[in-house]
C-alpha cells in the first residue's frame, strides 16, 4: 500500500487522481487551496483520505503543508496535479510550490536515482483549466498518474520518464539540459531559502 499526496484534488483531474488510489486501498492525502474548496473533499475524507489545505501561491502555506506532511507517515508518491494556465500566478503554483514540496521531476531523477520521479502529460482534459471543449478524455487523464504511483510493473519502477497514456514519450529537449536544471535549482534555492 502506498501513501500518495495529490495536490489540487478538490475537482477535475486531481479529484479523479485522488479517488482512484483510495478506491484501491492506498492511503491518500488530498489537497485543496482553501477551506471552501476543501468541502469538495468531504466524500474522500469520509472514505479515509487525509486532507491538507493551503494556497500554493503562498510560500508560508506551502511550508505549513510540508510541516504537516512531515509530521505524519512518509509519502511514497506525490502527484503534483495543481497547476494554473493563466489568471493566478503561474510561477508560484507550477514551479515554486512543487519545488518546495518535493523538487522538480527530471532533476530529482538525476540527483536522487533511488527515488523514482516521472512527469505525466494528462492531455488537455475538460477541467477548469482545460475548458469544457477540451478534446482529451478526463477519465484517461489520471490513469497514467495512478499507474505510476501504485504499480510494481518493471517499466513503472524507472525514473526520469515523461509519460502520456502509459507510454513513455520524448520530452522537450530543454528537459535534458543539466546546466539549465542546475541554474533553476540554484535560483529556486536562493529564492526560497530551501536547498534540494
Amino acid at each position: 500500500m502506498s501513501r500518495v499526496l495529490v495536490t489540487g484534488s478538490a475537482d477535475g483531474l486531481g479529484l479523479v487522481a485522488a479517488n482512484a488510489p483510495l478506491s484501491e486501498g492506498h492511503d491518500v492525502v488530498a489537497h485543496a487551496r482553501n477551506e471552501e474548496r476543501a468541502v469538495a473533499l468531504d466524500t474522500l475524507a469520509a472514505r479515509g483520505a487525509r486532507v491538507v489545505v493551503g494556497d500554493l501561491t503562498d510560500r508560508d502555506a506551502v511550508r505549513r503543508i510540508t510541516d504537516e506532511l512531515n509530521d505524519a507517515e512518509p509519502l511514497d508518491a506525490v502527484i503534483h496535479n495543481a497547476g494554473v494556465w493563466s489568471g493566478r500566478p503561474v510561477m508560484p503554483v507550477n514551479v515554486v510550490a512543487p519545488y518546495l514540496l518535493t523538487a522538480l521531476a527530471r532533476v530529482v531523477a538525476r540527483l536522487r536515482p533511488g527515488v523514482p520521479s516521472n512527469a505525466v502529460d494528462p492531455g488537455r482534459v475538460p477541467t477548469r483549466m482545460g475548458g469544457p471543449s477540451a478534446p482529451d478524455d478526463l477519465e484517461l487523464g489520471h490513469r497514467t498518474q495512478e499507474w505510476l504511483v501504485t504499480s510494481d510493473e518493471p517499466e513503472v519502477l524507472t525514473t526520469g520518464g515523461y509519460w502520456y497514456r502509459r507510454q513513455r514519450q520524448q520530452p522537450h529537449r530543454a528537459v535534458h539540459d543539466e546546466a539549465l536544471q542546475d541554474r533553476l535549482l540554484r535560483a529556486l534555492a536562493e529564492e526560497t531559502g530551501t536547498a534540494l
